[in-house]
């Protein structure tokens, strides 16, 4: 209710939520228009959005107005020398079709610096602007925006 006074203020209202699904989450999940999955390339990744996309389809069955969509998974603290990694890219790239998103092109890769900001109390794009993980945040960005534009396009054929 407090998000639908605001919600015409802003072009974007991002709600970065913990990963385990607690109401908190649940209550994110039912404002939202869509939602941008973060993931590693391993095995408690792929659980965790299998629980989250089984919880998306019961609360669109519990409540069929909502209109929440997957925009896609985002793959962070990636090593692209990480054989393991590659087939992690694979396994979600299906999991993104069946959700009706994608797996963004962009990859965030691993950097010293993702680990040394979050002492610094500074955001990251500040700790360490010129970072492999800061440049490529950049990027994302870019095709996070382009993503939405797709979708907000397609919602009239849907």
């Amino acid at each position: 209710a407090e998000l639908a006074k605001v919600r015409d203020r802003y072009d974007f209202i991002l709600m970065d939520t913990n990963p385990s699904l607690t109401l908190l989450t649940i209550n994110s999940l039912y404002a939202a228009d869509y939602v941008l999955i973060p993931a590693f390339a391993e095995a408690a990744s792929r659980d965790a959005i299998r629980e989250l996309w089984d919880t998306i389809r019961g609360l669109k069955a519990y409540n069929p107005e909502m209109t929440l969509r997957v925009a896609g998974i985002l793959i962070t603290k990636f090593t692209s020398r990480n054989r393991s990694a590659k087939r992690y890219i694979t396994v979600y790239e299906k999991m993104a079709k069946s959700m009706g998103g994608i797996v963004f092109s962009r990859k965030i890769r691993q950097g010293i610096s993702v680990t040394e900001y979050l002492t610094s109390q500074m955001d990251l794009l500040k700790y360490d602007a010129y970072g492999n993980p800061s440049l490529d945040y950049k990027s994302f960005t870019d095709e996070f925006l382009q993503r939405i534009d797709t979708l907000e396009k397609g919602k009239g054929n849907g």
